[in-house]
C-alpha cells in the first residue's frame, strides 16, 4: 500500500508513518482468509470491484467504495511519484559529479606553478589560484568570484603598486584594459616592491579570458646584471690600456677593440678577415714564431706571444698578446678572445736594464772577489767570474736556483744556515768559512754578507767572498813558529836551568878535588887516595866534554855545517866497539844488554862516529832509565826492500804519547824532577834523530809508561853496500890495474 486517504486514516489512525506498507501490516490477522500471497497475486490491472469484497469480508465493518476513476488518478499520481524520485536522484549524483569535478578543477589550478586566473565574458572573476592572490597582495580582497577585472587593476594602482602608471593612473588602467579585452604578445610589468610579473592573457570561446602570471624577477635581474656587466665591458674596453681581439672558428680575425688602432695606428679593417699568418709574419725568433702558429692550430690557450710591430709612423712597439679558445656546449671549436698590450716601454726598460746589468757583470767580474746576489728566498740572482772560477759553477745557469741546486747537501746545510741568518735579521754579517774547490782543496774564506733593500723594504741580499787561504796559512805558520820559538824558549831556558846542575855538579867534583890534592889534606900517606881524586876530576872533566860535544853537535847540525863524512862500516865492528862504551854503565846499573845482528856481510855508507854517537846515545839513554833488573836490545838487520834498520828496545819506565814530540825537540826534557832524577840534558834523543835525518834516514820513537821505549833508525836502501857489490868493485879495480 502507498496511498491512503483521509477517512481510513480516521478510521484507522495515522497511517502515513506506516507507507507504503503491506495490507497484512496495516490490517492484522482481520484480514481473515486473504494471504499476503493472495494479495500480491492481485493484478494492478484488475478491478477495484473483484478487490472490494475481499477486504471488506477480512476487515468485518469496513465497507470500501471507490470508483474506478479514483482508482486511476491513483495510479498516475503514483507513476508521476517514481518519476520525480528518479529524477531527483539523477539531479543529486549530477551535483555530487559537478562539486567532484570543481574541486579537481581547484586542485588543477592550485597545482600550477604560476599565477592563474579566469575571467568570464563580463570581465567578472570566476577563479583564480592561491599564487595569483600572493602575486596582487593589495587587490586580494577583491579577488572573488564576480570582481570586476577593472575594480581589481584599478585597486592596485591606486595603492601605488604599478611605479610606471604614476602621474598617469586613467591612461595607464586604459591602456591595460585595451590589452585584456585584446590580449597579444605577453606583457612584463615592475612592481613598486621590486618585482617583475609577465602577464600572458588569451580569450576563450566564450568570450571571456585566462591569464597567466609567471614571476620573472630573477630572470629581470640577470638580464640587468648582464646589461651592467656588458656596459662595464664597454666601459673598460674603452678606458683600459689594453685592446681585445677575436678570431673565428677559421682562425680568421673578427673584431678589434678600438684601443687596437689607437695604440698601433692600424684600421681594424685592415686585418678583419685575415688569418695570423696573413697579417704578416713578426721579426721574432723562428722557434717562438712557429710555436705559436703550433698553439693556434690546436687551440690550445697562450699567453704573451712578444712580437715586434712596425707603427704607422714607423715606430717600433713590441706588443705582447694572449688568448683563449672558445668552445660551444658540444665542444665545437668557435674561436679565440683575447687580449693585447701595448709593452714597449717595458721592452725598453728591460733593454736599459740588461745593458746596466752587462756593465755591472763586467764590472763585476773584474773584482778580484767571488760576489754573487740573492732574491728574498735565497735563490741565486747572479755571480761573477770569479764565482764561477773558485766553485765551478756555471754564471749562465745559476738564476733561480739555491744552495741545495748547486751544492752538496752536508754543504747546502750549512751555507742555508748563514741564508736565513741575514734573511731573519736583515743586517751586515761576516764570517770565515771552509769551502773546497773543484779539486777538492780545502780553502778558506772571508765572507761578509749584506742586505738590498728597495723602497725601504728588504728585496734580498748580496755576498762578498775573498780567498784568504795563503794569509791564514802563513798566520798559522807564523803562530806555529812562534808557539815553536816560545817552546824553544822555555826548553832553553829549562835546558840552562838543568845545565847549571849539569855543570855545576862535576865543576864542583873537580874544583873540589883539586883542592884536596893542592892542600894536600892527606899528606904523603894520602897518594892512594889523591889519585882515586884525580880520576874522579878525570871523569867528571870527560862528563863535562861530553855535554859540551852534545850542545855543539846540536848547534852544528842546525846551522847544516856538519855534513856527514862517509865510509863503508862494517856493522858487526861497531856494534861492538859501542858495547864496550855502553856496557859498563849497563853493569852499573844492573841492566842487561843483548844484541842481535842480521845484516850478512852488507857494509852501511855512512858517517862512522856520527853513526856510533847514534848507537851510544840512544843505548846510553835506555840503560839511563831503565830499572835495575831491566834489559836493553839491539836488533840491527839488513834487506834488499829497505836497507839496515837499527832498534832498540828497553823495558824502562816509558814515555805518555802525548809526550813523545817534546822529547823528540832540543832541549825538551818532559820532566825536570824526573830528568834530574836520571841525570841527563834532553838532547840525547834529538841528537839522534838529527844524526839519522842528515843520512836520509828516519828515527821513530814509540814507547808507554811503565812498560818501555823501542826506537828505530832506518837508513835509505841506497846507503847498504852489499858483499855482491863490493866484488863487482874489486874485480874492477883489478881489471883497472891490469
Amino acid at each position: 500500500m502507498t496511498t491512503v486517504n483521509a477517512r481510513l486514516m480516521r478510521r484507522r489512525g495515522n497511517l502515513l508513518q506506516m507507507l507504503p506498507s503491506a495490507v497484512l501490516v496495516i490490517f492484522g490477522s482481520s484480514v481473515g482468509s486473504v494471504t499476503s500471497a493472495q494479495a500480491m497475486s492481485v493484478s494492478m490491472s484488475a478491478s477495484f470491484q473483484s478487490l472490494a469484497p475481499v477486504l471488506v469480508g477480512a476487515a468485518g465493518f469496513i465497507v470500501l467504495l471507490v470508483a474506478a476513476m479514483v482508482w486511476g488518478r491513483c495510479r498516475a499520481v503514483m507513476r508521476l511519484n517514481t518519476r520525480l524520485q528518479q529524477s531527483l536522484a539523477e539531479q543529486s549524483q549530477v551535483e555530487q559529479d559537478l562539486s567532484r569535478a570543481k574541486a579537481q578543477l581547484e586542485d588543477a589550478i592550485e597545482s600550477i606553478s604560476e599565477g592563474f586566473v579566469l575571467y568570464d565574458a563580463d570581465e567578472r572573476l570566476v577563479i583564480c589560484n592561491q599564487i595569483y592572490r600572493d602575486m596582487h597582495p593589495i587587490a586580494a580582497p577583491l579577488m572573488v568570484s564576480g570582481t570586476k577585472f577593472k575594480d581589481i587593476i584599478s585597486k592596485a594602482v591606486e595603492d601605488g603598486q604599478h611605479p610606471a602608471a604614476l602621474g598617469r593612473l586613467d591612461d595607464w588602467v586604459a591602456d591595460r584594459l585595451a590589452h585584456f579585452r585584446n590580449p597579444g604578445e605577453p606583457r612584463e610589468y615592475e612592481f613598486a616592491d621590486g618585482r617583475w610579473l609577465q602577464y600572458s592573457e588569451r580569450r576563450t570561446r566564450d568570450g571571456g579570458t585566462v591569464g597567466i602570471r609567471a614571476d620573472i624577477t630573477r630572470l629581470k635581474q640577470t638580464e640587468e646584471a648582464l646589461l651592467r656587466s656588458e656596459r662595464r665591458f664597454r666601459d673598460f674596453a674603452t678606458s683600459a690600456s689594453d685592446w681585445f681581439w677575436e678570431m673565428d672558428e677559421n682562425l680568421r680575425f673578427s673584431y678589434f677593440s678600438s684601443r687596437f688602432t689607437e695604440i698601433t695606428g692600424v684600421l681594424q679593417m685592415q686585418l678583419l678577415g685575415k688569418t695570423r699568418k696573413e697579417t704578416g709574419i713578426p721579426d721574432v725568433d723562428e722557434d717562438a714564431w712557429q710555436q705559436h702558429l703550433d698553439d693556434l692550430d690546436a687551440h690550445r690557450p697562450f699567453r704573451n706571444f712578444i712580437h715586434p710591430r712596425a707603427s704607422e709612423t714607423g715606430e717600433t712597439l713590441w706588443l705582447s698578446i694572449s688568448g683563449t679558445p672558445v668552445f660551444d656546449d658540444d665542444g665545437r671549436f668557435m674561436g679565440y678572445r683575447g687580449t693585447g698590450s701595448d709593452i714597449t716601454q717595458q721592452e725598453r726598460t728591460k733593454a736599459l736594464l740588461r745593458e746596466s746589468e752587462q756593465r755591472l757583470m763586467a764590472m763585476m767580474d773584474h773584482v778580484p772577489a767571488a760576489l754573487f746576489l740573492k732574491d728574498r728566498e735565497a735563490r741565486y740572482l747572479l755571480i761573477n767570474r770569479q764565482f764561477r772560477d773558485w766553485f765551478g759553477v756555471d754564471p749562465d745557469a745559476v738564476a733561480g736556483k739555491d744552495v741545495y741546486d748547486l751544492f752538496p747537501a752536508k754543504r747546502a746545510d750549512r751555507y742555508a744556515v748563514g741564508d736565513r741568518k741575514i734573511l731573519e735579521n736583515w743586517e751586515v754579517t761576516s764570517d770565515e768559512v771552509v769551502i773546497p774547490d773543484p779539486a777538492g782543496n780545502e780553502r778558506v774564506y772571508t765572507l761578509t754578507k749584506f742586505p738590498i733593500f728597495d723602497g725601504g723594504e728588504p728585496a734580498g741580499f748580496g755576498g762578498v767572498m775573498n780567498d784568504i787561504t795563503e794569509r791564514t796559512q802563513a798566520d798559522l805558520a807564523l803562530r806555529q813558529s812562534e808557539n815553536r820559538a816560545d817552546m824553544a824558549n822555555r826548553a832553553k831556558s829549562e835546558f840552562l836551568a838543568n845545565m847549571s846542575h849539569e855543570l855545576r855538579t862535576p865543576l864542583n867534583a873537580i874544583i873540589g878535588f883539586a883542592e884536596i890534592i893542592k892542600s894536600d889534606i892527606f899528606g904523603k900517606d894520602g897518594g892512594s887516595r889523591n889519585q882515586e881524586y884525580a880520576n874522579d876530576i878525570y871523569q867528571s872533566g870527560l862528563h863535562l866534554l861530553d855535554l859540551i860535544n852534545d850542545i855543539l853537535d846540536i848547534s852544528k847540525i842546525e846551522h847544516g855545517s856538519d855534513a856527514p863524512d862517509n865510509t863503508d862500516i862494517n856493522i858487526p865492528h861497531l856494534i861492538d866497539s859501542v858495547l864496550v862504551l855502553v856496557k859498563e854503565r849497563a853493569h852499573g846499573a844492573n841492566v842487561h844488554l843483548e844484541t842481535n845482528f842480521d845484516g850478512g856481510s852488507d857494509m852501511l855508507h855512512a858517517d862512522e862516529r856520527k853513526l856510533k854517537q847514534i848507537l851510544i846515545n840512544l843505548m846510553s839513554n835506555s840503560v839511563k832509565f831503565t830499572h835495575a833488573g831491566g834489559q836493553v836490545s839491539l836488533y840491527v838487520r839488513s834487506d834488499r826492500e829497505h836497507g839496515f834498520v837499527f832498534e832498540i828496545t828497553d823495558t824502562g819506565i816509558g814515555i805518555a804519547p802525548e809526550d813523545i814530540d817534546k822529547a823528540l825537540q832540543p832541549f825538551g826534557q818532559i820532566d825536570s824532577d824526573l830528568n834530574r832524577k836520571y841525570a841527563g840534558t834532553g838532547l840525547g834523543l834529538p841528537l839522534a834523530k838529527e844524526l839519522a835525518e842528515i843520512h836520509g834516514g828516519t828515527m821513530e820513537l814509540h814507547s808507554e809508561l811503565d812498560v818501555g821505549t823501542t826506537v828505530i833508525v832506518r837508513f835509505p836502501l841506497e846507503r847498504t853496500i852489499s858483499k855482491i857489490h863490493l866484488d863487482d868493485v874489486a874485480a874492477n879495480t883489478v881489471n883497472n890495474m891490469n
